[in-house]
């Protein structure tokens, strides 16, 4: 960490998952860990929930079961005949039997003690033991198998309290805890820890992991020393490789050779599943060449012994990553979804070394950048094979160009797509808006099919002799479905297909029905701190809800705005500003008058986001002109640090960072007393200009004080005590990140006396 943040400026403004099921695995968990717990995320119940649950799930009465709650998804228990059987919330489980999820699934365990389990997505958990008693010794003891759980461990005032996961590579026990566990069958499992402390160990090798702290065991080896975790997300402001690397997303490779029947052929088509990688599917060959060709990791034809079952691309090469103007550095157990670029918007789990350099553990792609992104509703004017005209504008289409079936001239269409370097609008989907109903699109899992109504992702989509199937599909394909909500609330779909990786979002117009939880059209889902909400929305109102599909099947919003019922086209888009006397953004010429609201001051050449209304003369009224990244600058992470000194004007951190209590905006203090020793986790956010500060500082836990430190080697003296041999105490130097795990293996701070 630099010496003084608050001091520091930063940079201005400025598919998908691998598919072997233990890489999705990890991206499943920086779903629910990173999304819920870096980015503010608020949740919604009531209706059909795709969000999380925030109401606490039932407890049962018996301690010696679990009972299952806040279910999305698919959920399956496995029986006595050694199949596996879904479920739903309320039922309850035993010492004995195994849960397992699905994709875009999850479910929480809860306990008779008021202790509970949460188990994401392509996971699966067997419980070993289970005594939950609220007095007397309590007995948890499970086993992950793969994926990710998060454990809300109670306190116990007996000694002889468990709580124990067991994993392929090594077991955490805990008391009073909250941490979560990820496994990756024959490679690693990791540990992280919020509060309390947890044991970790492996070959006779015990470490243990406090809050705010992580532990890696690989397989065969003991657990490493644990380090300082660092969690946030923010923009990739830059990436610079060192050596040669191969993450970048293949695109299927055209086999010039393909057998072609009845101009048909085989493939293998990638989804972001972990549990189905690819979906065996016979299409034609034009839509082979043009679609699925590109289309990151299908594969053409099929292989003659079926699709594969996992598939995966690593690197091991070194990077340096720049997210929100800070370095992070990529090991040899860096994994990173999505192929994330400069501009896009990341999550990222990592550690502090104890060089005071920052690892970094995961990064998944939460958004790419909108910058060169756009989307207009107008009049179809005119159709050529290379372009629409709409309401005046030009959109050029391809081959890739999803094209809603049957548009014709005067058609009311969405256009969405991007604006290449020479300001040409390019369209990736045109769809037609329905007057007579709401439109929606959004990705999900096939859970059931009836004659007149499908389930998906635990919503029911009716379909009728108008719905077009492209293609054949079973329960458990990863599913894209769009249609109208019908003025009776049925969702009524208009094309079913698969999903590409690319395409895990939703979108959909409907009446707000309530704003605490957001439900809209009988579908409740989350919010962000990115999320942005138009002021004044009412319960009544018209919205338009667009958002991402996390890997565990919360729906996040990423916009919710009003839906102009006045003016029948609209348009929003992403670009540089060229002039602004007349006002002239990316090429388009643009009406700016009173009715415009501009955020902010903005000079030519600052990326901007502008929205409004076509106008019937074919002119573009700017309702709303803002820079972009203004709602939520380049990012946020959090750190855990240790106190090095603080008196009534700054805290000193061991990391180097120095806080003023004094500083512009404020510094929020919270937690027990800040002292010499304190454990603290701090959240710094960089603005949309590049200005960093740390807006928060929580105390975790007090471990010590003073902190003696070598000036010459800049390590922290102890007295270590060596396991198992106590009586041969010696003066050590180890990294400020070790501190303290050594002194809660009994070790002191200081040189040994004598020494």
């Amino acid at each position: 960490m630099e010496k003084n943040l608050t001091d520091l400026k930063r940079f201005s403004r400025d598919g998908h998952l691998p598919h072997v099921r233990y890489w999705a695995v990890i991206f499943v968990m920086l779903a629910a860990v990173l999304l819920a717990g870096c980015a503010g995320l608020k949740s919604s119940k009531n209706a059909i929930s795709q969000g999380t649950a925030d109401a606490a799930p039932e407890t049962p009465d018996n301690p010696e079961n679990a009972m299952l709650g806040n279910l999305q998804g698919t959920v399956e228990i496995k029986t006595g005949d050694g199949k596996w059987t879904p479920v739903e919330s309320g039922k309850t489980l035993e010492s004995g039997q195994q849960l397992r999820t699905g994709a875009f699934s999850n479910v929480t365990l809860a306990y008779a003690d008021g202790s509970q389990t949460y188990l994401g997505a392509d996971a699966e958990i067997a419980i070993d033991a289970l005594d939950a008693r609220t007095s007397g010794a309590r007995v948890v003891q499970l086993t992950l198998v793969i994926g990710e759980s998060r454990h809300t461990v109670v306190g116990s005032d007996d000694s002889g309290s468990r709580y124990d996961v067991h994993t392929p590579n090594g077991d955490g026990s805990a008391t009073g805890s909250t941490f979560t566990v990820m496994v990756l069958p024959n490679r690693f499992t990791q540990f992280w820890v919020e509060n309390g402390a947890v044991s970790v160990d492996n070959e006779n090798v015990s470490v243990d992991v406090i809050g705010g702290h992580t532990t890696i065991i690989h397989e065969g080896q003991p657990p490493v020393e644990p380090m300082f975790r660092i969690t946030g997300e923010g923009r990739v402001m830059h990436i610079e490789a060192n050596g040669d690397s191969n993450t970048s997303r293949p695109l299927a490779a055209l086999n010039q050779d393909w057998t072609r029947q009845n101009d048909k052929i085989t493939l293998c088509h990638a989804t972001a599943s972990a549990t189905n990688p690819y979906v065996e599917i016979t299409v034609s060959v034009q839509s082979a060449t043009h679609g699925h060709a590109r289309h990151p990791g299908d594969i053409i034809p099929a292989p003659a012994e079926g699709c594969p079952d996992s598939a995966f691309t690593t690197t091991s090469s070194s990077r340096s990553w720049n997210i929100a103007g800070h370095t992070f550095l990529t090991g040899s157990n860096t994994v990173v979804f999505g192929h994330p670029q400069p501009g896009d918007w990341v999550t990222f789990e990592g550690h502090l070394k104890p060089d005071g350099s920052r690892g970094i553990d995961r990064i998944v792609l939460v958004n790419q950048n909108y910058e060169n992104q756009f989307a207009f509703i107008g009049k179809v004017e005119s159709i050529s094979a290379s372009a629409l005209t709409v309401s005046s504008r030009e959109a050029r289409i391809d081959e890739m160009t999803a094209i809603e079936a049957g548009l014709a001239m005067g058609d009311n269409v969405q256009v969405v797509g991007f604006v290449a370097e020479d300001g040409i609008f390019w369209a990736a989907r045109i769809s037609r808006i329905d007057n007579g109903g709401s439109n929606f699109r959004f990705a999900g899992i096939l859970t059931r099919i009836g004659r007149n109504a499908w389930v998906i992702s635990g919503i029911n989509v009716a379909v009728d002799e108008n719905t077009v199937f492209d293609g054949d599909f079973e329960v458990g394909n990863p599913m894209l479905v769009a249609g109208v909500i019908t003025e009776n609330g049925t969702w009524l779909a208009t094309s079913m297909n698969l999903v590409s990786p690319q395409e895990y979002h939703f979108e959909f117009v409907g009446r707000l029905e309530s704003l605490s939880p957001w439900t809209v059209s009988g579908i409740s889902f989350d919010t962000a701190d990115r999320t942005e909400i138009d002021d004044d929305l009412s319960v009544g109102d018209q919205v338009r809800v667009t958002g991402t599909i996390a890997i565990d099947g919360t729906w996040i919003a990423e916009r919710i705005e009003w839906l102009d019922t006045e003016h029948e086209t609209s348009f929003a888009f992403f670009g540089p500003v060229l002039s602004i006397d007349p006002w002239n953004v990316r090429g388009v010429s643009l009406v700016v008058d009173e009715r415009t609201d501009i955020e902010g001051e903005i000079t030519p050449g600052e990326m901007v986001k502008v929205s409004g209304w076509i106008l019937d003369d074919g002119s573009w009224l700017a309702t709303e002109i803002k820079h972009t990244g203004l709602h939520f600058g380049q990012g946020c992470f959090f750190v855990t640090s240790v106190v090095r000194s603080v008196d009534q004007e700054r805290i000193v951190l061991a990391d180097g960072v120095t806080l003023t209590l004094a500083q512009s905006g404020g510094l929020v203090v919270t937690g027990d007393r800040i002292q010499e020793g304190s454990v603290v986790r701090y959240q710094y956010c960089v603005d949309q200009d590049g200005e960093g500060r740390v807006r928060s500082i929580f105390a975790l836990s007090q471990l010590y004080r003073p902190v003696q430190v070598n000036e010459a080697s800049g390590k922290v003296v102890i007295c270590h005590f060596p396991p198992g041999n106590p009586e041969n105490e010696h003066t050590i130097e180890v990294g400020e990140p070790a501190v303290p795990a050594h002194l809660a293996h009994g070790d002191s701070m200081g040189a040994c006396p004598g020494s």
